[in-house]
């Protein structure tokens, strides 16, 4: 072989040897492809958007619940895998993303997370205090995970002291730890009774009975099916005697007491079913519950309840989720999805969703690109759930 030839493939074996360690070089490595990845999973999870609690159904809202954990467990697992690569500069972006992953996953579910109180089945009170509404044990629970993200951080943090390279993680970690002591705990909801003082003719569920306040201060007992003491106390001027006639027609739901309902219907100020004091003494919301009971112990009651012009559709396809699903059922979601409120198109396909979720997808398909934001993520959902 000539010295010149040598020379030239000699030439040729360097630059692609010089090419292969560039190539090399800019290639990801194991741990990093490993980082790269819990990111995007991370992102699912910070990008996902709960729509139970809008739409207030308790059963969509328990798969969500279920999503967000499957997000978080994969996310998890997916830092996990950095770990396992033993590369000391990755493992530790990723300790500090799976502090961040925790502390995100936490805020979303507790801290900034509001109950879905139409999905509640709380107790009524004639009076109720903060020793003894339920509050204080979930407040404890709710701090003891704060406290537990806040020793994560320092955990995280005493390990990155020791990556003397990497200073801005370390600073972002301090300056993340600073910020904790900072954030808001959880503060238990105060409610305040109307029942504090009693007028007559306020009713109550005394072990399965009624009662009824007297004017000398003693409760009767009346019959269940004494329709008219019931009726006129749901039309009583006092708020405090129709609240508690309202729970007595949701404990003792009757058919005959359809028409009186909707006809107390108002439409309401304020958002319904937004907190807890309205959820528990509220005229409107009890009036829906009340209804809701209906639908479900009198089936027949729907079609008085769809046929009413006093109830906005929204409140109509809500209590629609809780009827037989029949024709009827299925008839009366499809012309309220032509409704152009989203709340009330959303909860409708829902409704088809339940009565046939074979004979919803084309339905699914078409509001998945709806302009409505909330229609189209309900799609969406709807088409990515399986019950």
């Amino acid at each position: 072989m000539s010295p010149w030839l040598t020379k030239k493939i000699s030439l040729h074996a360097g630059l692609l040897l010089l090419l292969w360690g560039f190539s090399a070089h800019a290639l990801p490595s194991i741990a990093e492809r490993h980082y790269r990845s819990a990111e995007t999973a991370q992102f699912e999870l910070e990008s996902f958007e709960r729509i139970a609690n809008q739409l207030g159904l308790s059963k969509l809202g328990q798969q969500e619940d279920r999503k967000l954990r499957a997000l978080f467990n994969h996310a998890l697992l997916a830092y996990f895998k950095v770990f396992s690569s033993k590369d000391f500069v990755w493992s530790s972006r990723a300790a500090y993303r799976v502090t961040e992953l925790v502390s995100h996953f936490f805020q979303k579910q507790v801290y900034d997370y509001q109950p879905p109180y139409r999905s509640l089945r709380l107790p009524f009170a004639f009076a109720i205090t903060p020793q003894n509404n339920g509050q204080t044990a979930s407040l404890k629970e709710q701090n003891a995970l704060q406290d537990e993200i806040t020793l994560l951080y320092e955990t995280i943090e005493k390990y990155a002291k020791k990556l003397s390279k990497d200073k801005e993680l370390l600073k972002d970690l301090q300056k993340k730890l600073k910020e904790i002591p900072k954030q808001n705990r959880v503060q238990a909801e105060k409610v305040t009774s109307p029942f504090k003082q009693l007028e007559r003719g306020t009713l109550r569920d005394n072990n399965g009975q009624i009662q009824q306040l007297q004017k000398n201060g003693k409760w009767k007992t009346i019959a269940i099916t004494d329709l008219k003491t019931i009726q006129t106390a749901i039309k009583h001027p006092s708020q405090t005697v129709r609240l508690s006639a309202l729970v007595i027609a949701e404990s003792h739901p009757n058919y005959q007491l359809t028409s009186l309902l909707l006809s107390q219907w108002k439409k309401p100020t304020r958002p319904i079913f937004n907190n807890l004091q309205n959820t528990l003494f509220g005229e409107p919301e009890h009036i829906l519950l009340a209804l809701k009971a209906l639908i479900q112990k009198e089936p027949k009651s729907i079609e008085n309840i769809m046929a009413s012009s006093e109830l906005p559709a929204a409140e109509k396809a809500w209590l629609l989720s809780f009827a037989s699903k029949n024709e009827f059922t299925i008839h009366t979601a499809k012309k309220l999805l032509n409704q152009e409120d989203a709340l009330t198109a959303s909860r409708a396909l829902w409704v088809l969703y339940q009565a046939n979720p074979r004979a919803a997808q084309p339905f699914i398909q078409k509001y998945a690109t709806d302009r409505r934001a909330l229609v189209a993520l309900t799609a969406n959902r709807l088409a990515s759930t399986n019950f």
